[in-house]
């Protein structure tokens, strides 16, 4: 529980995330002009080269027309490709440019610095528990409040 001078939970993960964007967005958008919310959608199109825009949005849990207007900044950025699907013409397969693979690379390593410096907060057993209090809840909020029923696991 909270009260007006003890903030709850949910105010904290929801701090800790904005300043998780923040870093992000500062270290990735100066070196290549990526917003934070394109780097989820980077790493599903490297995991499957080749996804549909309906699988993008499917995978994200969000809308396809914002899925459409993203991409169409990404690939004005030179980010990703765009091409017709060869067997049905209505959909647009989507690929990764060698400039969204070297940012990729990059973001890689901002990532990884950024976890560590986290995880250097704690105390090894304190990360381990850490971890699992945070497996716990997402399980939990999952079972109370599913996303999409047919979210693509990517």
């Amino acid at each position: 529980m909270f009260t007006d001078d003890k903030k709850g939970i949910v105010y904290h993960v929801s701090t800790l995330q904005k300043r998780i964007f923040k870093i992000i967005h500062e270290q990735v958008s100066k070196e290549f002009g990526i917003h934070p919310g394109q780097v989820p959608m980077l790493f599903i199109i490297e995991k499957k080269p080749g996804i549909s825009q309906k699988e993008i949005a499917d995978a994200l849990n969000i809308e396809p027309g914002t899925v459409a207007v993203m991409l169409k900044r990404m690939e004005k950025s030179g980010l990703i490709l765009r091409t017709t699907d060869e067997r049905d013409r209505r959909v647009l397969r989507v690929h990764l440019t060698q400039k969204a693979k070297d940012a990729l690379f990059y973001i890689k390593d901002v990532l990884a610095n950024l976890e560590s410096k986290i995880l250097s907060t704690l105390q090894e057993s304190e990360q381990e528990m850490f971890l699992k209090v945070i497996e716990k809840i997402n399980k939990k909020l999952d079972e109370e409040f599913p996303l999409r029923e047919r979210e693509v696991k990517c």
